[in-house]
């Protein structure tokens, strides 16, 4: 992967296949986060559960939050080459109030926001 258009694999990054029936050709309402659970077969508390693993994956000297730098590193493990941009996109968005840190739940209300978005492309 080198350019900013090619797509992230989200095996690497801890976001399980959706078994679910996608729906394709339905019209379908708005998408829940009990849609998401379905999708994914997981219970609520297996999704709490993987996406606090997931932030203590890139939060790995435990500080409770997340920077540029942890970001950064988390991607280079994944072999996510540098000179892809999603560090800085990722942080960006995830740091909604600015204060230049990621928390869990920022980065809870990303991953949210993120699974919803990508259930209702379905």
């Amino acid at each position: 992967m080198s350019g900013a258009g090619e797509a992230i694999d989200m095996d690497k990054v801890g976001f399980p296949k959706a078994k679910a029936d996608r729906g394709r050709g339905k019209k379908m309402g708005p998408v829940s986060m009990d849609h998401v659970l379905l999708a994914l077969s997981e219970t609520k508390d297996e999704r709490d559960l993987r996406i606090r693993s997931l932030f203590n994956f890139f939060d790995a000297a435990n500080n409770g939050y997340l920077d540029y730098a942890h970001i950064e590193a988390g991607l280079s493990t994944l072999q996510i080459p540098p000179q892809y941009k999603y560090a800085k996109e990722l942080f960006k968005v995830c740091d909604a109030d600015r204060d230049d840190r990621i928390d869990y739940h920022d980065f809870r209300r990303y991953m949210d926001d993120k699974e919803l978005k990508q259930l209702a492309h379905f």
